[in-house]
């Protein structure tokens, strides 16, 4: 597609399906939203297709996790902090 990252939006908008419908099937909550096997499929094929990657970054600031973990050294001079 094109050169830059691809959005819940910019896939609902292809499918005309509401961006909450899209975000439902990335999430797997398909069964309990009740949604018919076709839209999955068409969701989950066009993704595939366009190659959506969530952004990890905003997914850190919905949940409040980031998943990063911070290490302070002392001196890195030392030789028993470099290994």
């Amino acid at each position: 597609m094109k050169n830059q990252k691809i959005s819940i939006v910019d896939i609902a908008n292809h499918l005309k399906v509401s961006k909450s419908t899209v975000s439902f099937v990335i999430n797997g909550k398909t069964k309990e939203k009740r949604l018919s096997d076709e839209v999955i499929q068409r969701i989950n094929s066009y993704v595939e297709e366009v190659g959506y990657k969530p952004n990890s970054f905003a997914k850190s600031l919905r949940s409040g996790k980031s998943h990063i973990i911070g290490l302070l050294v002392e001196d890195i001079s030392n030789p028993f902090f470099l290994i």
